[in-house]
C-alpha cells in the first residue's frame, strides 16, 4: 500500500488513527496491539509471504537476543544472528545475481530460481535487527520487550522505507502513559509534514520518472545535452521521491505521538561529500557508522586502515541498496571519493572555495547516480561517456526521447525541482512552522502546506500515484 493513493489517504489512515485515539482513551496496551494489527495489515497486502518471512525473522532475533542478553556465549549467538539475518537477505534478494555471476564468468548453468519473490522492505528490518542483536550484546539494550519489539519493527509508517530506527527510542516512547491520545500540536505538524512529502512525490518525482524513462531506456541514444538533462532528472527525482517518502513516514509517526528519527536535510545543498552523507539518508549513515565503520576500527588504527574501512563500508552500503554491479560501483565510487575528501581535508591544502566544493560535490552525486539508475553497466557507461564528450554537443538530438511539449515541460521541472532543493528550506522547518507561537505565521504556513495537499490532490482526479517509491526496491 502506498503513501499517495487515496486508498491511504482517505480509507486506511482516518480508519486507523481514530481507532487507535479511541482505544488509546482507556488502554495503552490495547491501542498498541491495534497498531500493530493494522500495521501486520498494511505489510499484507504486498503479499502474505512478506508476512510470513518478517514475523519468523522477528521471533529468530528476539529470541536470539534473549540468548545473548544472558551472557553465556553471548559472541557465539550474535555472530549467529548476523550470520542468519544475512543469509536470509542474500537468499532472497542477492542469489539470483550470485548465480547469473558465476554462470556469465565461468560458462555454469546454475539455475538461479525464478520463484524467489523479494518480501517488501527486507534491507530495511535485516539492518534494524542486526543493530538490535549488537546492542543487545553492547549492554546499551536491557530485557527487551516482545511486545515494544514487535511495534518497533511493524509500525507501518517507517516499515517499508524507513527511516532506519533503533528499538530503545521506539520502545521508550511507547511505554509512555496515554501515548496514543491525540495531540493537536503533533497532529498538525504531522499533517503539514505528510503533506510537503506528498507534493514531492505526486508533483515533482513522478513525473520526473515518466520524463527520465525513455532517456535511460535508449541510453546508446544520448548526447551531451540530453545525458546531463536524464542525469539532472534522475538526480531531483530520487531526492524528492525519497525525502518524500521520509517527510510522511515522520509526519505519520508524529500523528500517532511517536518520533522517528530525521533522515533528510537538504543534502544537495553540501559542500563536501563528507557533509553529504550528513545530510543525506541520515539513519542509513548513522547506521552504517556505528556498526560497521566502528566496528572495522573506524579511525583508530592509522590512515591506511581508515581510507580501507571507508570504502569497504560504504561498499557495503552500495550491495545494501539493490543486486547488481552498478550498485557496488557506486558504493565504492562513494567510498572512494569519502577516502579522498578525507586525505584532502588533512593534506594542509587550502580549502576550496564554498561554491567550488558545492559544485565539485553536486557534480560527482550526479555521475554517480547514473551507475544506480542505469540498468545494465554497458548503459551506464555510455551514459557517463556521453556526459563528458563536449564535441557531440552539436549532433545531440531529443527526438528519440520526447515531443517538444514534453522536453520543455522536462526541462521547466528539472528548474523548478532544482530551485526547491537547493534554495527551499528542509520540510521539517516548514512543517514546524505550523506550531510556533506566531498564529498568524503558523496559519499562512499551513494554508501553504493544505495548497500543496491540495494539489497533489488533483493528480487523483484522472489517476492515482502509482509509481512505488524507489526505496522500496531496496
Amino acid at each position: 500500500m502506498l503513501f499517495s493513493t487515496p486508498e491511504f489517504i482517505f480509507l486506511f489512515l482516518p480508519v486507523v488513527a481514530l481507532l487507535t485515539f479511541a482505544i488509546g482513551r482507556y488502554s495503552d496496551l490495547y491501542a498498541k496491539l491495534f497498531l500493530i494489527l493494522a500495521s501486520v495489515y498494511f505489510y499484507t497486502v504486498s503479499g502474505v509471504l512478506d508476512v510470513v518471512v518478517l514475523g519468523l525473522s522477528l521471533f529468530a532475533n528476539f529470541a536470539l537476543a534473549r540468548a545473548i542478553e544472558r551472557g553465556r556465549f553471548a559472541a557465539a549467538f550474535l555472530a549467529f544472528g548476523i550470520t542468519l539475518d544475512v543469509v536470509i537477505l542474500g537468499y532472497f534478494k542477492y542469489f539470483n545475481f550470485l548465480t547469473d555471476t558465476v554462470n556469465s564468468a565461468f560458462g555454469y548453468q546454475v539455475a538461479h530460481g525464478e520463484f524467489r519473490h523479494l518480501p517488501l522492505a527486507i534491507s530495511f528490518f535485516t539492518f534494524q535487527q542486526i543493530a538490535f542483536l549488537i546492542d543487545v550484546h553492547r549492554g546499551n539494550i536491557r530485557r527487551p520487550n516482545l511486545l515494544n519489539y514487535i511495534f518497533f519493527l511493524f509500525f507501518f509508517p517507517h516499515l517499508i522505507a524507513g527511516p532506519i530506527t533503533s528499538y530503545l527510542p521506539i520502545s521508550r516512547q511507547v511505554d509512555l502513559k496515554r501515548v496514543f491520545t491525540p495531540r493537536v500540536r503533533n497532529i498538525c505538524f504531522g499533517l503539514a509534514l505528510f503533506a510537503v512529502g506528498l507534493a514531492k512525490k505526486v508533483l515533482i518525482a513522478d513525473p520526473l520518472a515518466g520524463y527520465i524513462r525513455p532517456f535511460f531506456d535508449n541510453q546508446d541514444a544520448l548526447g551531451f545535452g540530453t545525458a546531463w538533462l536524464a542525469a539532472l532528472g534522475y538526480s531531483f527525482q530520487i531526492y524528492f521521491d525519497f525525502s518524500g517518502y521520509s517527510d510522511m513516514a515522520i509526519g505519520l509517526g508524529m500523528l500517532f505521538n511517536i518520533r522517528l528519527p530525521l533522515n533528510f536535510a537538504s543534502p544537495y545543498k553540501s559542500r563536501s561529500i563528507q557533509e553529504f552523507w550528513r545530510r543525506w539518508h541520515i539513519t542509513l549513515s548513522n547506521w552504517l557508522r556505528d556498526y560497521v565503520y566502528i566496528s572495522l576500527g573506524g579511525n583508530r588504527r592509522g590512515q591506511i586502515r581508515t581510507y580501507t574501512n571507508l570504502i569497504a563500508t560504504m561498499l557495503i552500503g552500495g550491495i545494501w541498496h539493490g543486486a547488481g554491479w552498478g550498485f557496488v560501483l557506486w558504493g565504492l565510487a562513494h567510498g572512494l571519493a569519502l577516502a579522498a575528501n578525507r586525505w584532502y581535508t588533512r593534506s594542509g591544502l587550502p580549502r576550496l572555495p564554498a561554491f567550488a566544493g558545492w559544485l565539485l560535490t553536486f557534480v560527482f552525486v550526479t555521475f554517480a547516480w547514473i551507475l544506480f539508475r542505469s540498468a545494465t553497466l554497458a548503459g551506464a557507461g555510455v551514459h557517463l561517456l556521453a556526459m563528458i564528450d563536449i564535441s557531440a554537443i552539436a549532433s545531440d538530438n531529443w527526438r528519440p526521447f520526447l515531443s517538444v511539449a514534453e522536453l520543455n515541460r522536462m526541462i521547466a521541472l528539472v528548474a523548478f525541482a532544482a530551485a526547491i532543493a537547493f534554495f527551499a528550506p528542509p520540510a521539517i522547518q516548514i512543517a514546524g512552522t505550523t506550531i510556533l507561537p506566531d498564529r498568524r505565521l503558523a496559519l499562512r504556513v499551513a494554508c501553504f502546506c493544505g495548497l500543496l495537499f491540495g494539489l497533489a490532490m488533483i493528480t487523483f482526479t484522472g489517476h492515482s500515484s502509482t509509481n512505488e517509491f524507489i526505496y522500496f526496491r531496496f
